[in-house]
């Protein structure tokens, strides 16, 4: 992981999931037609954006397991000082108020949802960057003070929060580059399910699929850090690497 220049937290592990569901062929096997067999699964992924590595992975066999339960094992293996960029799916402000009390950070997409408004930095037609409060109305979460910042792609305006307040540590702009780079799980996802075959699977016993799910990661890992070498001789990011 790399320290930011701009901030004294860590950057810049995402935190995102995907759901792999068993091809409908599964029922009619031997193996599994005499016992009931949840067909699906979760498998959480913590991405550093830099090196686009796994830095942890954990397995759940129930797929409807909400996302919202993860944040134990979310504590306990990411540092304190991490900047996390989490998809809307782990929209928690109690969570994220124990992320910043112990030291973390945080960037996430804003959810429909009332705010106060506790300073504007800067509004123009370009930008938008506030302080507000979120969880103000009465009965709902503890309250919680993030960055608000707006930045429009076409005609869609597009809202980021993230803890850390201060435009000298963590500039607006760079908020919005930063989530932007959120995707870059997606792109990883896709390349091991179309590239390195695990859109298929081989069989229908739940150990046979975790081997090939932790087989495909390793291989992705040494396929980028081939990448990452041809790269480096290149001179060129390793994102321009086909």
């Amino acid at each position: 992981m790399v320290v930011a220049t701009a901030t004294k937290v860590t950057c810049k592990p995402k935190f995102c999931q995907t759901t792999f569901w068993l091809e409908a062929i599964f029922p009619k096997l031997q193996s599994l037609q005499d016992q009931p067999v949840s067909l699906g699964s979760k498998i959480y992924t913590i991405v550093d954006l830099i090196t686009h590595l796994p830095i942890a992975i954990e397995f759940e066999d129930n797929p409807y397991y909400s996302d919202t339960k993860s944040w134990s094992w979310l504590h306990s293996v990411v540092p304190a000082d991490t900047l996390l960029i989490f998809e809307r799916g782990f929209y928690d402000f109690t969570e994220f108020a124990a992320l910043v009390a112990q030291g973390g950070a945080l960037i996430t997409r804003l959810k429909k949802a009332s705010y106060r408004v506790k300073k504007t930095l800067t509004q123009t037609p370009h930008l938008v960057d506030q302080i507000i409060e979120l969880g103000h109305l009465p009965g709902r979460a503890k309250p919680i003070v993030v960055g608000l910042v707006e930045v429009p792609h076409g005609e869609t305006w597009y809202r980021y929060v993230t803890s850390v307040t201060d435009p000298k540590q963590l500039p607006p702009y760079v908020v919005a580059d930063i989530y932007s780079r959120r995707w870059q799980i997606e792109t990883a996802f896709c390349l091991v399910k179309r590239l390195l075959g695990l859109s298929y699977l081989w069989t229908g016993s739940v150990n046979g699929i975790k081997l090939q799910i932790w087989a495909t990661w390793l291989f992705y890992a040494v396929l980028l850090d081939v990448a990452d070498a041809v790269a480096d001789e290149l001179s060129l990011c390793t994102e321009q690497i086909s």
